[in-house]
This record gives structure tokens, sequence and C-alpha cells, in this order.
């Protein structure tokens, strides 16, 4: 692990880096889901909600079998994902491989009552997975919190002088 007080990066790796990406996703829920990186202009983005971040570092979405998404990944499986938990702290950008997966007990463990939103229940047929293996990840988090991290920044406008309202650094998983 590279510390750098200087810089306040803060690379991780391993199941310390898994645990940073579970932690980073809990707190934000929904990323922005980008695909057509390769082969589309524009880049196709929308909000997704991620379900799962499992023990391999991989995070699970659920998807329709037909939907524009999954037409994207069958035709170019790089992904981007855009986190965001507040408006001061806690951001993440992953870029990975994405997968589509039929798994009905994976379907079984993270099923939500929201999702009738979309599917007529948890055995609905159109249900597929979407499992995103990060290649790269980075983030930017405050070590002390949103409230404190805006009182710093404004302290830093008012003295003229850097705070250390957080840290930076790239996770290999």
């Amino acid at each position: 692990m590279e510390n750098n007080n200087d810089s306040l990066v803060h690379d991780l790796q391993g199941q310390e880096a898994v645990q940073k990406l579970k932690a980073l996703i809990e707190k934000a829920k929904t990323c922005f889901f980008c695909t057509g990186i390769k082969t589309g202009i524009p880049t196709n983005a929308i909000p997704m909600t991620a379900l799962e971040v499992d023990d391999d570092g991989n995070i699970w979405f659920i998807s329709k079998k037909d939907s524009a998404k999954n037409k994207d990944i069958e035709q170019d499986p790089f992904t981007h994902l855009f986190f965001q938990a507040s408006t001061y702290s806690d951001f993440l950008n992953v870029y990975g491989i994405s997968e589509i997966t039929i798994d009905q007990e994976k379907v079984e463990k993270l099923w939500q009552p929201t999702f009738n939103t979309w599917f007529e229940d948890k055995d609905d047929p159109s249900i597929s997975l979407i499992k995103v293996i990060p290649t790269e990840a980075h983030y930017w988090e405050s070590k002390d919190g949103q409230l404190i991290a805006l009182a710093k920044m404004a302290l830093s406008v008012f003295t003229g002088e850097r705070s250390d309202i957080g840290r930076e650094g790239d996770l290999e998983i």
C-alpha cells in the first residue's frame, strides 16, 4: 500500500481494496452505469442500483433480458460506473467488464420488493443479472465525513491554506 501524506494518495490492493469498494458502494448505492464505451458514440448512461459487491469485488445489478443496456453489453462488455455518495465525499469510478447471467438462486438472494416496479415477481422470465468485474477503480473520500469536509473546505478558503480533507487512490481488485 502506498501512503504518501503530501499527495494524500492511498492505493489499496486485494481484500483491502474489495472492502473499500464495498463500503463506498454501500454508501452511494446508485451509479451511472455507462455502456457503449468502445463501440458507441455517445456512450449510454443510465442510473442503476448496485445490489451487491461479492467477496471477489464483482458488482451485481438486476436488468431485463431485452433491455438496451443488455444489448449494449452483448456488443461491447466494457462498462464504466460512476458512484457519488454525497456532495463532498465518497466518489468511486469503476471500469470493468460486464457479464449477463441467468441465476435464479442469485436473484432470490438479491430480490427486493421495489423490483416489482419492473418485473412481475422474482420468477419473472425476463430477469437477468449483470456482473461487473472491475478492471480499474479509483476512489476519493473525506476522512472525516461530509460536514467536517465542508467545514475544512470553508476554512481553507478563509485562511488560504491547504486542508487535509481526505484521500484518494487506486483499488487493485
